[in-house]
């Protein structure tokens, strides 16, 4: 056996050589990360993936109306102009009001946090709802506008199927978070009252100014007469009939 080993030293220490790099570089291999391994941050103490935003983030593409240079398909609504009365096409994102939708467009990450927590309070959609809201819009593709219909089987129809998932999960949160808001009848009465109870008055304004210099200034007598006729009446408090103009001097005493 010594003799074989010094005969076939060389031979056998390359071998040996090739199995350590093996077992060196085999792990290498398995430690590499997907995009679903790779963390993009926590929320709370769960991971979120740079996978899971970036699906996020092509699904409020696809509801912003997609991308035609990209090849990716959009949602778009038709909806009636509220000034001229004519139908326009709008994205899907739209419906969600556009405070959400200039929220959600500066930080798409938003999108799957508003899923995630729709998820946590129970919040499931069931795929005739899904199918009812794709029935009732249109897809933008990057050379025309089609029914749903025309690419449900198609890669652009799933791509546009899951955006209409996550839409309706994220508009039946803020629905459930609004019904949870409780308006007491007080409230509602005393808003009522101040948005929908006016005054309207027509008066005119005159300046003393642009009379002052036409009356002559009042003399000491006048000015003692007048205040000894109201020494003794509170201001604002006299006999309407003989004093239309509240006048009184009296300061009451604590």
């Amino acid at each position: 056996m010594y003799k074989l080993m010094q005969k076939y030293n060389k031979k056998l220490l390359a071998v040996v050589m090739v199995f350590l790099m093996i077992a060196f570089v085999i792990p290498q291999f398995s430690k590499q990360h997907t995009p679903n391994d790779i963390p993009f941050g926590t929320a709370g103490d769960e991971m979120i993936s740079t996978a899971a935003v970036r699906d996020a983030r092509q699904q409020w593409e696809v509801l912003n109306g997609g991308d035609p240079r990209s090849g990716l398909p959009g949602i778009i609504v038709q909806q009636f102009d509220q000034q001229t009365g004519k139908p326009q096409l709008t994205p899907l994102a739209s419906a969600l009001g556009p405070l959400a939708q200039n929220e959600i467009t500066a930080h798409p990450v938003m999108f799957l946090l508003l899923q995630r927590e729709a998820a946590k309070k129970g919040i499931t959609i069931a795929d005739r709802d899904i199918d009812a809201l794709l029935g009732e819009v249109q897809v933008r593709l990057a050379d025309r506008n089609v029914l749903y219909e025309n690419v449900k089987d198609q890669e652009a129809g799933d791509i546009v199927r899951s955006a209409a998932r996550a839409f309706l999960l994220v508009r039946s949160s803020f629905e459930d978070a609004v019904g949870m808001i409780k308006v007491s009848q007080p409230l509602l009465s005393n808003r009522a009252a101040k948005e929908l109870q006016e005054i309207k008055l027509q008066l005119v304004e005159f300046n003393d100014k642009d009379y002052a210099d036409k009356v002559p200034a009042p003399t000491p007598e006048q000015i003692n007469e007048q205040f000894n006729k109201y020494a003794d009446v509170l201001a604002g408090e006299g006999d309407p009939k003989t004093n239309p103009f509240g006048f009184g001097y009296n300061i009451p005493i604590a």
